[in-house]
């Protein structure tokens, strides 16, 4: 049996946020603090927002323009000059 799927479901943000929304909305139902029904509404609250947030994350990251490398600041072999400023 392949697990490769679920184990990188897992190891990623959107599978951890699964996993502690099962469990804190589990618990919540157990301990008699919201029904089942409320369970499904708040996970699915919870989830679109944080869809939502990471979509618009996203796409303001991609916008950003490319940053330049840094100037070099290596030391000059003695003897020779450094290069023309540009």
């Amino acid at each position: 049996m392949n697990l490769t799927g679920l184990t990188d479901l897992l190891g990623s943000e959107r599978g951890l946020l699964t996993v502690l929304l099962v469990i804190t909305s589990g618990v919540f139902v157990i301990t008699g603090k919201m029904t089942v029904d409320q369970w499904m509404q708040y996970s699915q609250v919870v989830f679109v927002a944080y869809i939502g947030g990471h979509t618009v994350t996203s796409a303001f990251e991609s916008r950003k323009p490319a940053q330049q490398p840094a100037p070099s600041s290596a030391p000059t072999p003695a003897g020779s000059s450094p290069p023309p400023a540009a």
